[in-house]
């Protein structure tokens, strides 16, 4: 491939990964707006049941009823329901996930036309991206049992379940 023809192919590889990596930032921008909406419910009705619980007026007896009349049970129930936490990333991974289909029309044709090359200590690396090239050529779906995984920091078992 000429290296103007090259330069073109990974220029518009990279603006596809950068659109889908935009589109989950904001993705992740607006869940966690709705998340923090949510969040500040919550500490409304902590501050509500924090102001019965510690009125040293109130007796420990009353605090119960008072709880249930003054705040409601549904009330209660709807923000004691546990809330799956969020990864580090806060879910970006997992959106970009989701464009994995779109990303893997183009990979084969870029891992294809591009010789890949490093320096000493990269030496998995390379052989994670003969692998990846030789899977999207062949158009296979199950990653090797002996995949390298040393350059990526998630356990292997949780890779080799995302890969391809």
């Amino acid at each position: 491939m000429r290296a103007a023809g090259l330069d073109e192919t990974l220029l518009l590889f990279d603006q596809a990964i950068s659109g889908r990596e935009a589109a989950a930032k904001q993705k992740v921008a607006e869940a966690l707006a709705e998340r923090a909406k949510g969040g500040e419910n919550r500490q409304q009705l902590l501050e509500e049941i924090l102001t019965i619980v510690l009125d040293t007026g109130i007796g420990n007896e009353q605090i119960g009823g008072l709880l249930r009349t003054g705040i409601g049970p549904d009330r209660m129930r709807a923000w004691a329901e546990r809330r799956e936490r969020l990864p580090r990333d806060h879910g970006q991974l997992s959106m970009l996930d989701a464009s994995m289909s779109y990303l893997c029309q183009f990979a084969p044709a870029v891992f294809t036309a591009v010789g890949f090359a490093g320096r000493p200590g990269t030496e998995q690396l390379l052989q994670a991206v003969r692998m990846l090239t030789a899977l999207y050529t062949t158009g296979a779906h199950e990653v090797p049992a002996d995949a390298p995984v040393g350059s990526v920091s998630a356990p292997p078992e949780q890779i080799r379940s995302r890969m391809v």
